[in-house]
């Protein structure tokens, strides 16, 4: 009984400097190599002739041998410049729109998700290499519009006339500095540090009341135009954002341990 308190104390101030050296010991992971899976879900499409055809990969619809699609090309390896933390963009893919004048009883795209997912892999500083949290994703999901491909167009149209594609959740992210538009994934944590994995999509970004309008979506939504007869191409690229986890300085953690050493010994004494 004697003995308890000295040890119990000894404990106490200990313990929480061997929790402040561990946290301190920890580094943040600098550079990352990285693969990038895209996919297409939950597509939609008006009824009419024809039959749309969808896979992870590609929308296609149309009729009488006149088609439209939307395609996705991943990032298949790590490119020769790594991700780096607190660093700059690196490449996620490319989303392609091959917009053709498809006949007006075909059968027309209405919506669809896309999910990309980002496969990490830390490489520096040495110690941390080959950390590999869980893969981490952005949903975009979108509603189409495929414009009547004649007569006068709406403001900002290029052609005779753009088609439209508008976000359905634009709250789960904004418009950068860039004037894209940036969404941030589900934050992980790894030895005493947070990341963050953001997602931009370069052209998308805010229409204007008329455009919005002619997507039946509400004034100032998100989204981008895409010409007729062209194949219009818009690439998506991901950073990654980190800061230490907050840890309580060496001295609370000491009067805490004080603290549950008190109640220990009140507990005894009882």
């Amino acid at each position: 009984m004697n003995h308890f308190p000295k040890k119990a104390i000894l404990a106490s101030l200990v313990l929480p400097f061997t929790l402040g050296a561990a946290s301190a010991s920890a580094a943040q992971i600098t550079e990352w190599d990285y693969t990038v899976d895209n996919a297409f879900t939950n597509a939609t499409y008006t009824d009419g002739e024809g039959t749309p055809v969808s896979t992870e990969q590609e929308l296609i619809w149309g009729s009488d041998g006149v088609t439209s699609s939307v395609s996705i090309t991943d990032v298949s390896a790590p490119p020769a410049d790594r991700l780096i933390t607190n660093g700059g963009l690196a490449a996620g893919g490319e989303f392609t729109h091959n917009n053709q004048a498809i006949p007006n009883d075909s059968a027309m795209l209405a919506s669809f998700d896309l999910n990309s997912t980002l496969h990490l892999i830390a490489r520096a500083p040495a110690e941390m290499d080959g950390a590999e949290p869980e893969p981490v994703s952005v949903s975009f999901s979108s509603f189409f519009t495929e414009t009547y491909n004649g007569g006068s167009c709406f403001e900002g149209s290029e052609s005779v006339c753009d088609d439209v594609f508008s976000l359905q959740n634009p709250e789960f992210g904004s418009v950068n500095a860039a004037g894209n538009f940036e969404a941030a994934a589900q934050n992980f944590t790894i030895d005493g540090y947070n990341y963050t994995v953001f997602l931009e999509i370069v052209g998308l970004n805010t229409l204007t009341d008329e455009q919005c309008g002619v997507a039946d979506a509400p004034a100032n939504c998100i989204g981008f135009l895409t010409q007729e007869d062209n194949v219009n191409t818009f690439t998506s690229n991901f950073r990654i954002e980190s800061s230490a986890v907050s840890v309580p300085e060496p001295g609370s953690l000491a009067l805490l341990g004080l603290g549950l050493v008190g109640l220990g010994v009140a507990s005894r004494r009882k």
